[in-house]
């Protein structure tokens, strides 16, 4: 059994994980590969899927406020 079936086993139904199964067992590798490491890890997302809508507007809105100067 490896790290990440040790860990879903651990879950119940009720249970829900504090860090999600995908970036817990990236946290693992990372720890495996890089025992020395004295910082924690910190994660970003590349791409801020949350704010896309949001971001496509505010850029139109940039684009036609410096098309009119």
């Amino acid at each position: 059994m490896d790290d990440r079936e040790r860990r879903a086993a651990g879950y119940s139904q009720g249970n829900v994980p504090v860090t999600p199964p995908g970036l817990d067992a990236i946290y693992s590798a990372c720890r495996r590969l890089y025992p020395d490491q004295p910082n924690p890890l910190q994660v970003t997302a590349l791409v801020k899927y949350w704010s896309m809508p949001i971001s496509k507007v505010y850029q139109w809105v940039q684009k036609l406020l410096c098309s009119r100067v």
